[in-house]
């Protein structure tokens, strides 16, 4: 990916938040976190570590008051609210916390009675679990904090960063397709005006022992004409169809369409669509992983291509389109077969780049 961008990062911890009680938890950070009671930074933050309290001791103070909540919760310092790529003048606060409702565990917690919150949650139509969406005052950089709501009491499971999240407040969604089958989706924008290139996409986290991570990055729409390739691209793509299968797997069906264009207009005037390329993309969890993994069996897109489609070389294009591109090679209109000779000209030898070079030595009559 392209390194001066944003990009969202996600800092995993668990840790029971039980009301006042002590709290014993491992994270992928540094050390094991202290009790519950223990505030670190000498700021005046009290109170459990539920959805609740942790909002009330962010929202309306400093990065000071952040930080130390964040490290009580296993959070050390990620992408956001955080060096390097932050401005000079970055303001140090207010910050804002609010939490949204929302199910991403797949699992019951406690009764509504057990709980004044969760009480309030269910009366107005949200899930269990939490997050706790935490922004800077300039809309910025963006954190959320995921609880969920467990028989015996409330276990924080981790923290997207979303860093340089200029496009609104973010909005995480749940997807439910049965009991224990939950996930947190979360939008993410990467480029824009001035980069080239621009990229959206929805991660979908699920809860596994207890961590939140990534099973699933469905890209959304995105284009890349920064003259870095000898071909620019457009693309999106639809989510068509959320399902179990036989085997109780959850699938996702996802329809993507890419445009090609030629990125060397000043040599090649006349040619300018290369070749656009649809498909629907199946996506099946994988049970040992919890990832999803497309299905190479009915899916004309390869995992690698999905994943590389704003920062696609010239050896991915060969490597993932060879047909088409053959295609182009044996094409009698000669700006085509010119193109190609361009391209093979900043591969790497492979077998693809070979073939593609002795169709266009035919199709030349070299």
């Amino acid at each position: 990916m392209h390194n001066n961008t944003a990009c969202t990062s996600i800092i995993v911890a668990a840790a029971l938040l039980a009301g006042c009680g002590s709290m014993q938890s491992s994270s992928t950070g540094t050390g094991a976190l202290a009790g519950s009671s223990s505030w670190r930074g000498g700021s005046t933050a009290s109170g459990p570590l539920d959805p609740q309290n942790v909002a009330a001791n962010i929202n309306g103070h400093d990065l000071v008051r952040l930080r130390d909540v964040c490290l009580a919760l296993g959070v050390h310092d990620g992408g956001s609210f955080s060096p390097p790529g932050m401005p000079a003048d970055y303001a140090r606060g207010p910050f804002s916390a609010t939490i949204l409702r929302l199910e991403f565990d797949g699992h019951a917690g406690r009764s509504s009675a057990a709980s004044t919150f969760l009480g309030a949650a269910r009366a107005e139509g949200g899930g269990p679990d939490a997050v706790v969406r935490i922004g800077d005052p300039a809309g910025w950089d963006w954190r959320l904090l995921a609880f969920t709501d467990t028989p015996s009491g409330w276990t924080f499971v981790g923290s997207i960063d979303l860093p340089q999240y200029r496009y609104g407040r973010p909005a995480p969604e749940s997807v439910v397709l049965g009991p224990g089958k939950a996930w947190l989706a979360v939008k993410s924008q990467e480029g824009g005006a001035g980069t080239g290139f621009a990229d959206e996409a929805t991660t979908w986290y699920e809860v596994r022992n207890d961590r939140l991570a990534e099973a699933l990055r469905i890209p959304a729409r995105g284009f890349r004409s920064d003259g870095r390739m000898p071909f620019d691209v457009t693309y999106q793509g639809e989510i068509i169809d959320t399902y179990l299968t036989a085997q109780g797997l959850a699938a996702v069906r996802v329809r993507y369409e890419a445009v090609y264009t030629n990125a060397r207009r000043d040599s090649m005037p006349g040619l300018k669509e290369l070749f656009r390329k649809r498909g629907v993309a199946t996506y099946v969890q994988n049970a040992a992983t919890g990832r999803f993994e497309i299905d190479k069996a009915t899916s004309p897109w390869a995992q690698g291509e999905l994943e590389t489609l704003v920062s696609a070389t010239s050896d991915d294009l060969v490597r993932y389109n060879q047909q088409r591109l053959l295609g182009m090679a044996r094409s009698p209109i000669q700006e085509c077969r010119q193109w190609v000779g361009r391209l093979l000209l900043e591969c790497s030898e492979s077998e693809a780049k070979t073939a593609l070079a002795d169709e266009l030595d035919a199709a030349q009559g070299g």
